[in-house]
């Protein structure tokens, strides 16, 4: 099922973590940004909490983008937006797109 994929950020960051390789590469993982969905290739599970609501980008560095969960912080390193191929989140940065900036929350 389709929605399986779909990531529930309330979830601990391991959850999602193995939720993340287990759908990889088929049938994926996704949040969806406003609009936009965006699929999750890679991630990896940081030893901090946060008192962000989960979901919300904490920090977008070249090794990756934070984000809390409901317990822990994941650490997103590959992801696809709409209409491209995946791409490390160096290269996300690179190409100037304003996308999963500290702040925006993801659903």
């Amino acid at each position: 099922m389709k929605d399986e994929g779909h990531i529930d950020w309330t979830r601990n960051a391991a959850d999602i973590e193995r939720l993340v390789r287990a759908f990889n590469p088929w049938p994926g993982t996704y949040t969806d940004l406003d609009s936009q969905r965006i699929r999750i290739h890679a991630a990896t599970v940081l030893d901090e909490d946060s008192q962000q609501p989960a979901g919300t980008v904490l920090r977008r560095e070249r090794e990756g983008i934070d984000v809390a969960c409901g317990n822990g912080t994941l650490r997103i390193s590959r992801v696809q937006l709409p209409g491209s191929r995946a791409q490390s989140v160096n290269d996300l940065i690179n190409g100037g797109k304003q996308l999963l900036l500290p702040g925006q929350e993801l659903h």
